[in-house]
């Protein structure tokens, strides 16, 4: 079934970064390979596309903001400070995958600029008091993407993000 392929492609290319450009490169040729399903879950549906299950699985995976605080809080109360800890590493390590394996995609052309222009400023959201989370995932995004995106046509955009990130630094600062 290319759920549980997709699946389990994400979960070695968020686990294992080092190789996202291959994990990468591995989607854009199954994209290729599979550019359309039967939908196991509606089989007389619309088919699906590779491409279309994934991008929808990187989408959740880099929405799931508020998760971890829910998942702690419902953690019992016996549950140890290192297990509270261990929960908080996978969780980071999934998130810095994700912005990582993201774009290796871009990279593959299996997102578009516009995509990576709206995570960026998605993760500058709050320069007053920015969560280091989202601070190491822009560093990240921005080392992966930053050489294919840094071009005449968004010099403007880029401008404003580097203007962004020395305002989130100054401000760190000062506190």
């Amino acid at each position: 079934d290319m759920i549980a392929v997709i699946d389990i492609v994400f979960d070695k290319a968020l686990f294992e970064p080092v190789f996202g450009a291959m994990y990468s490169s591995l989607c854009a040729k199954c994209a290729e390979r599979f550019p359309e399903f039967p939908d196991e879950k509606n089989p007389s549906g619309k088919p699906v596309t590779f491409k279309r299950l994934l991008l929808n699985k990187c989408q959740e995976e880099f929405e799931k903001e508020n998760s971890l605080q829910a998942e702690l809080d419902e953690m019992p109360e016996a549950t140890t400070k290192e297990e509270k800890g261990m929960l908080m590493k996978k969780a980071k390590t999934r998130t810095l995958g994700n912005i990582r394996f993201i774009g290796e995609l871009y990279k593959q052309r299996m997102l578009t600029e516009k995509i990576m222009h709206e995570c960026l400023i998605k993760l500058l959201g709050d320069i007053d008091q920015p969560e280091e989370e989202s601070v190491e995932c822009l560093c990240k995004l921005m080392t992966t993407i930053g050489q294919n995106i840094d071009h005449d046509r968004a010099k403007s955009h880029m401008d404003e993000y580097f203007t962004r990130m020395t305002e989130m630094s100054r401000r760190s600062e000062e506190r």
